[in-house]
């Protein structure tokens, strides 16, 4: 596995974070659930540090999180769900590990219902994670 392979899956999980981010409920968006909105929004980010371990920068806090650290992460605003979509990121990122498409589906049908409360806009994420290749 190359570093450029890594470096590309990066830049595509920024860019589906940044989809995420502009739609539905604006998570890892400074806007996030906010009824006053910025006009040019903080949104989270992932990076590479030199020894290869993945960092992701909180749209809140904007306090950079070590993502290999098991336990909570002091400064993650985010909540469970979005904490283990950004290890599904880090993964991806780090491995090539793709996350299963239907974890983007309206119903939430891998479990039942669907946590992100997106509506329709869900379907948005779910494009982009395809086209991307973080999802298959």
């Amino acid at each position: 596995m190359t570093n450029k392979a890594k470096h590309q899956r990066l830049e595509a999980v920024n860019e589906l974070i940044k989809v995420i981010a502009t739609c539905g409920r604006c998570f890892f968006s400074e806007n996030g659930d906010k009824l006053n909105k910025v006009e040019n929004p903080f949104i989270s980010t992932m990076e590479i540090d030199s020894r290869g371990k993945v960092w992701f920068t909180d749209s809140y806090t904007r306090k950079r999180i070590y993502t290999h650290y098991q336990y909570d992460w002091k400064g993650f605003t985010h909540g469970g769900t979005l904490k283990r979509l950004v290890e599904f990121f880090r993964n991806h990122i780090t491995r090539g590990v793709q996350i299963r498409s239907d974890y983007f589906d309206p119903n939430g049908s891998y479990i039942g219902e669907h946590p992100w409360d997106y509506g329709d806009d869900i379907l948005i994420v779910k494009e982009a994670a395809l086209r991307l290749g973080i999802a298959k």
